[in-house]
């Protein structure tokens, strides 16, 4: 009954919209990164994440490892846009989201990316981004993939594929990791529990 009745609410551990700038990001091992910010090319938004350049190990990551030492479940959240230019292949224009484990080397895994056969890693395989010209959302749950290589923290990653060929049509927007966050009323339930199971240890003995 208390598993039950934990809320659904989530805490916001990262978030980022592009309204101001890259401040909170860099490139591989101190390599400058090809990401910049660029009016949203459907007009339906502000600042989004594009490329200037293609990459293989990840063009832009985040500048601070996020914490995940405290939190049993993670959710990364994004928005993706596939938009095609004169010469974009065929649904796989490169976009690749992940998340690493360092900025010295290609670590980590990628959770989504336009080539599902690759958007992998870390015992993890990664969803197909979806290249059609319109912005669709995505959320991808590493709860087992943290547990499982027992990650106490990570860096976002993201870019344009160097294997697709094509620059410039590729673009991202609200990125956000999470967790569940447990109501009040949910905390006060696992604390009367817990009081009442001592009671009876007591009583027992």
């Amino acid at each position: 009954m208390v598993i039950a009745s934990l809320a659904k609410a989530e805490v916001i551990i990262f978030t980022e919209d592009f309204e101001s700038g890259l401040g909170r990001w860099t490139g591989l091992q101190g390599v400058p990164t090809t990401g910049f910010t660029i009016v949203d090319p459907l007009g339906t938004r502000g600042n989004v994440l594009a490329f200037s350049g293609l990459s293989y190990q990840g063009d832009i990551f985040t500048a601070e490892k996020l914490a995940l030492s405290n939190f049993g479940f993670v959710k990364v959240k994004f928005d993706y846009l596939g938009k095609a230019v004169s010469n974009s292949p065929s649904d796989n224009f490169g976009g690749f989201l992940g998340i690493a484990t360092t900025l010295a080397t290609n670590s980590g895994a990628w959770l989504a990316g336009t080539n599902q056969s690759v958007a992998n890693g870390m015992g993890f395989t990664g969803i197909h981004l979806i290249d059609d010209g319109n912005w669709h959302s995505y959320e991808v749950d590493i709860t087992n993939l943290v547990r499982n290589n027992s990650l106490d923290g990570i860096f976002l990653k993201m870019e344009d594929w160097g294997v697709s060929g094509s620059v410039g049509d590729v673009y991202f927007d609200n990125i956000v990791v999470s967790v569940p966050e447990p109501s009040s009323s949910s905390l006060l339930l696992i604390g009367v529990a817990g009081v009442a199971s001592r009671r009876l240890l007591k009583r027992r003995s």
